[in-house]
């Protein structure tokens, strides 16, 4: 079922999949396979690839409200696995979200401290994404980003000029294609 089949507007001038529970398994499997072939290596954090998608928010492209389904599930992994970040502290000045109080995530390899902020724009429609208050090393072992880069759901908006703006920095592409960007090493 596509729980979001009026909220947002579907038409051939941009890509993206219908937000089906097949897509939506596809992509949180993708992202679970990715995390852990990261961890695997290093920590995420020394991917800039990983930071750059788990950073997507929609105002750093000068656009207005626009969702990555692809961001929203890896920073909702990134943020529940106990292998890779934990809870650190909250920070409830300054907020950054809408919720008055953004919490605070430490890498357990590397120590890099995430602040996980989350807005919400509808009943339906909540970004989140970290921003780095801290990065804790010099070197990356993944590579560097190459636009348009690789997602596999895709981008939503309820302003189709907002979305395909976003677009020049994206491309669709399979859930292996998806993970093997993500994943890779230099």
């Amino acid at each position: 079922m596509d729980i979001f089949k009026n909220l947002f507007k579907r038409n051939n001038s941009y890509e993206s999949r219908r937000l089906t529970s097949v897509h939506t398994d596809k992509l949180s499997n993708a992202v679970n396979v990715a995390l852990e072939l990261m961890l695997a290596k290093d920590c995420p954090c020394r991917f800039p690839r990983f930071r750059y998608l788990s950073s997507f928010y929609h105002r750093d492209f000068n656009i207005g409200a626009v969702f990555c389904a692809d961001a929203n599930y890896l920073v909702g992994r990134a943020v529940s696995n106990s292998q890779f970040l934990i809870l650190t502290g909250e920070r409830p000045e300054k907020s950054l979200g809408d919720y008055g109080i953004d919490d605070i995530y430490s890498c357990l390899k590397c120590q890099t401290k995430y602040r996980h902020i989350r807005m919400q724009y509808s009943i339906n429609f909540e970004f989140e994404f970290l921003k780095i208050e801290k990065l804790n090393h010099t070197d990356d072992v993944g590579e560097d980003i190459i636009l348009p880069f690789s997602i596999y759901q895709g981008l939503y908006g309820f302003d189709q000029k907002q979305v395909n703006k976003a677009l020049q920095n994206f491309k669709l592409t399979s859930d292996q294609e998806f993970v093997a960007y993500l994943t890779q090493k230099k």
